[in-house]
């Protein structure tokens, strides 16, 4: 395109005697003929270089162009912004302002990018909340990209405003799709700032946190003249760290004062970040003590979650105080990078674990009553009632049981109890029930699971304790009706179970119009939007498979039916005579069909204009096709070597004889297909007998 621009240009510099004249005329709506030239069109459009090819092709001495549905002084602009290839005036500009929605359809329409640009640039700066509905809809239809997203982001920015206008009312009733990914671009930006001020609250903290050790080494390491001069002297952090240190000398409870152990915890960071290699050098106080005893540490109890999170920290502090002095030496604003908290957590065998507790009550059973051990942990409910467990099998079952438990103990209490809080008593008692039973559930047991499902479902999920979720998950799946698939939806998807969030979203799809009618619908409707919209976009989804999943099953019927008709053909005309009548598709309707049109075809006059005849020499083509005689005179079917011949001869390549190929493809796999149905269908009956 740019080297047919630049032919163009350099034909209009060469004067104005050598200007061609104008050979093509554009119409308008509003009958307005406007000349141009040829050359112009064809180097800005390839869509308007085909159309002057094909009236070329066809003869036409008068070449017209008709761009309808359009006003006629925004075609005029249209005209006059491709001659000017890309050197836009001020008053070309200002058209681009005042027509910009229509040259966008027209420069989409005609493929001409560099005017798609400009009129995506000319509209992002003129966007505006009452108009910004209307350009995301024509952006959208137009592909336009940066035009789209830059309307999505004003909506977020101002979708109040946005929501009061006559453009918004009317994308809710006629686009609802466009709508929920307006809204779920919403939702995301949301989540993003969210996502960004948390990192920006972190890194401040570890900034904070940097330019505090920066002013503790200033205090205790610079000279007795610099310390005044020094722009930490003056600054709030410098105040607070001495009034620290003056409350910590001065403090007899250092132990449990709160900011004794701030200042203390300044003081082990220090001690973490200081490069000095011995332990003399440095005057700021407990420095040697800490190192000391993180040596000591880190020798006897290595690997352990808070010396993990204490490195992370030092890290952090370290990265933030390099970036500040980087950005403070360049004199810049603003942050260069942002931070995420990360955190460690600990993973436990649960299925090791599991499997020493059944063995450990398989030898209590075996060995009798006496031998089993005293409960020692009591589960209190909401309603007070206190049952009796074992630590052991607790422990075993679930990791944040375990956790409270430890807890207990590294705090000298004799009494470990557990508090399950906000579940009804015979629900809680189900659960303790389910977890001694370890997986081999009674009858008893799993009518439980179904009365108290939701709530064994919430308890499960709240203490991890996997396989009872799974069942939970099982057994609610099997009871889902119309009236309650919604609240089991919201519980599924706050507990994290995914296979119970499918079958429920399935269940919504498959009888849609009366969960409509219930009460959690309306609720839902009401206090919950964002699932709504996943709600709704499942339904798009699911309606879309199922368009798909019928035209292919549509496409086969089609492909074995063809099959079929080649095999009768075959059989009509390559079986002997007395095995015609024997056959399983002389009864057939394609047989008769294939009769009927045969002798239609043998008795018409004018073969070419008719539709039957056009039918079946359509299909004795495609048996030409999928006829693997190797001679030509040794298939009987009529025409067969004469459209193999014509095959052979015809032009390679061509659209048409590319189709027709891909046609007989899938004919040949739709009769091995189907005749491997047959043979299974066969063998199952006789296996059935």
């Amino acid at each position: 395109m740019d080297a047919k621009g630049g032919r163009v240009q350099i034909g209009f510099q060469a004067g104005s005697n050598a200007v061609p004249t104008r050979d093509v005329q554009i119409l308008t709506s509003g009958g307005r003929k406007i000349s141009a030239h040829t050359a112009v069109l064809a180097a800005a459009s390839p869509v308007m270089e085909s159309i002057l090819d094909r009236a070329q092709k066809r003869g036409k001495p008068r070449r017209v162009i008709r761009i309808l549905g359009v006003p006629c002084d925004a075609v005029t602009a249209f005209v006059r912004l491709i001659h000017s290839s890309g050197c836009v005036s001020l008053d070309e500009e200002e058209e681009m302002g005042r027509y910009g929605l229509h040259l966008l359809v027209l420069s989409h329409a005609y493929s001409v990018g560099w005017l798609k640009r400009a009129c995506e640039g000319a509209l992002a700066l003129r966007l505006t909340a009452e108009g910004v509905a209307d350009v995301l809809l024509l952006a959208r239809q137009c592909d336009a990209p940066r035009l789209y997203l830059r309307c999505m982001k004003l909506l977020a920015k101002d979708f109040a405003a946005v929501k009061k206008t006559e453009a918004w009312q009317f994308l809710q009733a006629n686009d609802p799709w466009l709508e929920l990914e307006i809204l779920q671009f919403l939702q995301e930006a949301e989540l993003r700032k969210k996502r960004v001020g948390r990192k920006l609250a972190y890194q401040r903290v570890y900034e904070e946190l940097g330019d505090a050790m920066e002013c503790l080494q200033h205090m205790y390491v610079g000279k007795e003249g610099s310390k005044k001069n020094h722009p930490c002297s003056s600054s709030a952090c410098y105040r607070n760290l001495q009034l620290l240190i003056q409350h910590l000398a001065a403090c007899p409870r250092r132990k449990a004062c709160p900011r004794c152990c701030r200042m203390l915890q300044l003081l082990r960071l220090h001690s973490a970040i200081c490069d000095d290699s011995t332990q003399q050098a440095c005057r700021i106080p407990l420095c040697s003590m800490q190192q000391q005893k993180e040596d000591s540490q880190q020798q006897q109890k290595e690997g352990k979650e808070e010396d993990d999170t204490w490195q992370l920290l030092v890290k952090k502090v370290k990265v933030a105080r390099v970036m500040s002095s980087f950005s403070k030496r360049k004199g810049q604003e603003g942050v260069h990078e942002q931070f995420a908290l990360c955190s460690t957590t600990a993973k436990t065998k649960m299925d090791a674990k599991g499997g020493r507790v059944q063995n450990g009550f398989r030898q209590w059973l075996e060995a009798g009553s006496d031998a089993i051990p005293a409960p020692d942990v009591q589960i209190l409910t909401s309603g007070g009632r206190k049952i009796s467990a074992h630590s052991a099998v607790l422990a075993a079952a679930s990791p944040v049981m375990e956790s409270i438990l430890d807890r207990a103990q590294k705090r000298g209490k004799s009494r470990r109890v557990i508090r399950i809080l906000g579940v009804p008593d015979d629900a809680v008692m189900a659960f303790v029930r389910l977890i001694y039973s370890s997986g081999c559930m009674s009858l008893d047991e799993e009518e439980e699971m179904g009365r108290y499902g939701l709530h064994l479902l919430v308890l499960s999920h709240a203490y991890s304790v996997g396989w009872l979720k799974r069942a939970c998950e099982v057994a609610l799946a099997l009871r889902l009706t119309a009236e309650g698939v919604v609240d089991v939806l919201l519980l599924a998807r706050q507990c994290d179970a995914a296979r119970l969030y499918l079958r429920c979203m399935k269940l919504l799809a498959k009888d849609f119009a009366a969960v409509k009618k219930t009460e959690a619908w309306q609720f839902l409707q009401a206090n919950d939007p964002w699932l709504e919209l996943e709600i709704l976009q499942f339904l798009q989804e699911a309606e879309l498979r199922k368009k798909r999943v019928g035209r292919k099953r549509a496409y086969r019927r089609v492909y074995e039916e063809l099959g079929d008709a080649m095999e009768c053909l075959q059989h009509m005309y390559m079986a002997r005579e007395g095995s015609k009548k024997n056959h399983p598709c002389s009864s057939s309707a394609c047989y008769r069909n294939l009769q009927l049109l045969i002798q239609h075809l043998a008795a018409c006059p004018r073969r070419k204009a008719c539709p039957r005849c056009c039918r079946m020499l359509q299909l004795l083509r495609l048996h030409s096709a999928l006829c693997d005689d190797s001679t030509q005179q040794a298939c009987r079917i009529p025409l067969c070597s004469h459209f193999k011949l014509r095959m052979q001869q015809q032009k390679e390549g061509k659209e048409e004889a590319d189709t027709w190929q891909l046609l007989v493809k899938k004919v040949k796999v739709a009769r091995v297909m189907s005749s491997f149905s047959k043979r299974k269908g066969q063998e199952g009956v006789h296996e059935q007998f």
